[in-house]
């Protein structure tokens, strides 16, 4: 579903119907800064973050329009969830609070590509949630090539993981 925000710009949210559950993929930015040639929301660059709001409203668009209830969310939408930490933790602590969609312990997961230094502090800021680290490349020989190894994280001006340090 493509949803409009206040500034005129659209995401994308995804509900997907598993027997007993349905997950939702939200989307975090608008765009991506990380530049991963394989991914279109990488290829048109960052437009902007979302607020915790427009990501929490990804979820009650999804729940109207499907008249279904959301019982997970992924973070595997637009956009690196982490290059946006403290709307991403506001929607996250939103999410699993009691009094809102009470969506329970290991409910919610945090996709990343890799942004360690905010990977260490959502753990200890809400550790509710479940972390998944993106491990993505064109196939899977690129991935585990040595000599396409940059295929298989993307660029950015944080911290990374490394891809060596993934396989130690």
């Amino acid at each position: 579903m493509a949803i409009r925000t206040s500034d005129g710009h659209h995401v994308e949210a995804v509900l997907m119907r598993h027997a007993g559950r349905n997950t939702a993929c939200v989307s975090s930015q608008v765009g991506c800064a990380m530049g991963c040639t394989f991914c279109a929301t990488g290829t048109m660059g960052l437009r902007g973050d979302l607020m915790a709001g427009e990501v929490v409203e990804q979820l009650i668009h999804l729940e109207r329009v499907t008249g279904q209830k959301v019982r997970n969310v992924v973070y595997m939408g637009m956009g690196e969830p982490l290059d946006n930490y403290v709307a991403v933790l506001a929607a996250c602590r939103y999410m699993i609070d009691r009094r809102t969609f009470s969506l329970g312990h290991g409910k919610v997961t945090v996709s990343t590509v890799g942004v360690v230094g905010a990977m260490k502090r959502l753990t200890v800021d809400c550790p509710e949630v479940n972390l998944a680290l993106s491990l993505h490349a064109p196939n899977e020989v690129s991935l585990l090539s040595d000599s396409h190894q940059d295929n298989a994280r993307c660029t950015s001006n944080h911290d990374e993981l490394s891809f060596e340090s993934l396989l130690t």
